[in-house]
């Protein structure tokens, strides 16, 4: 028998069996801003669930893109909406936190303060560590605190040393098992271009009209019908990308599952992407020849910066203040470095010169020589998440 639990408004219905404080449960929780944690948690789902008993249920809690990719990978046994940085939410799940064998938070310190005082098995994912300027939670608190690599994670560990539990420094964490490309895909008679937008939507400001201006300017390019176009991303926005620009035989736009969108960009012949770190890495992975889109919230306008000091020949579009575009400092607490990228995307919106220029120039790196990113660019020989789980099986035996 089920328990029926009601669901607040917009929240989807799901049931909790009678005898699961018996049962051996997982909880997932990845932070509902942008693509990575919800990623790398699959990633981490799908290899754990191939070597932990098969009597452990797991349930994500997760909210946004986190809520939609987790539907689509059918990794879970409950996908339960719950945004994971509020606290109120999470006490609605206090007896399936409570009970459960392990809870893994990925990149979202708001869980893990909520847990502090809650006597179970936590382990913690950073994907952005280097790039904090402080810790918002006690992670002494935490079994193990995972950070995946970067530029600068060394000198934040030096910064930090003293509040960070059991630290373990492991490799990029993309998936183990990258998929192929799709040869439907790599025989089309068109070059594939693949836009991908990331996690659009975040519970921490209002999401700008970016992706929907940057659409009316490609669909509107003399050139567009000339190309193939899939665009990917998550959150409500692609829900209205998809209704509004349906229209067109040469485009292609949807929320993937995490494995198909892999294969669509090992596909892809040019990839025009968000900065984000998750993404690179499998760009690095796959050697994509990419266009770096601007940056949509604060960690990908580090991130750009970082791939402009250090990788050669790269393709991007950032905001230049000698164009009008106002500074982003590095080191900014997170919510100002949030507004001040809000402001560049704002000036953006506001001036036709700069649309004009960004579609100019991801047209002419439609129509460029290859310019690959390469695993050279950063070591991407083991993915961390293999150590993580290797972890875990032996923590739960």
């Amino acid at each position: 028998m089920t328990q029926e639990i009601k669901p607040k408004d917009s929240q989807m219905i799901f049931f909790l069996p009678n005898n699961y404080k018996t049962q051996k449960t997982i909880i997932f929780d990845a932070e509902p801003f942008c693509f990575g944690p919800i990623s790398t948690t699959l990633s981490l789902a799908k290899e754990l669930r191939k070597k932990v008993d098969p009597q452990y249920r797991f349930v994500l809690l997760g909210t946004l893109t986190s809520l939609q990719l987790g539907q689509k990978s059918n990794l879970f046994d409950e996908v339960i909406e719950c945004n994971t940085t509020s606290t109120e939410e999470l006490s609605q799940h206090r007896s399936l936190i409570e009970n459960c064998s392990l809870y893994i938070s990925n990149t979202n310190p708001n869980s893990i303060k909520y847990l502090q005082d809650i006597p179970i098995k936590k382990i913690y994912i950073d994907t952005l560590f280097w790039m904090w300027d402080k810790l918002l939670a006690d992670f002494n608190t935490v079994d193990t605190y995972y950070i995946q690599d970067f530029f600068g994670t060394k000198e934040a560990l030096e910064k930090f040393s003293e509040k960070v539990n059991n630290p373990k420094v492991v490799p990029p964490l993309i998936p183990i098992d990258m998929p192929n490309p799709q040869p439907e895909l790599s025989e089309n008679k068109r070059p594939i271009n693949l836009i991908t937008f990331g996690g659009i939507d975040n519970i921490y400001s209002k999401t700008s009209k970016f992706c929907q201006c940057f659409m009316n300017s490609l669909v509107t390019h003399k050139d567009f019908s000339k190309h193939e176009f899939i665009v990917a991303g998550g959150g409500n926005t692609i829900e209205f990308l998809k209704n509004n620009y349906s229209g067109f035989k040469n485009l292609t736009i949807d929320v993937f599952d995490k494995f198909e969108f892999l294969s669509l960009m090992a596909s892809a012949d040019k990839v025009i992407a968000g900065s984000g770190i998750t993404t690179f890495y499998e760009m690095c992975y796959y050697e994509k020849d990419v266009f770096f889109l601007p940056p949509q919230n604060y960690s990908q306008a580090l991130q750009l910066r970082i791939y402009q000091d250090n990788l050669d020949q790269i393709n991007f579009f950032n905001w230049e203040s000698n164009r009008g575009y106002p500074l982003i400092p590095e080191g900014l607490p997170e919510m100002e470095g949030i507004a001040k990228n809000s402001e560049c995307l704002e000036f953006f919106l506001n001036s036709t010169d700069e649309q004009d220029r960004l579609i100019q120039d991801v047209f002419d790196f439609i129509y460029s020589s290859p310019s690959k990113l390469t695993q050279d660019h950063f070591s991407i020989k083991n993915s961390g998440v293999v150590n993580i789980v290797d972890d875990i099986v032996n923590d739960l035996k």
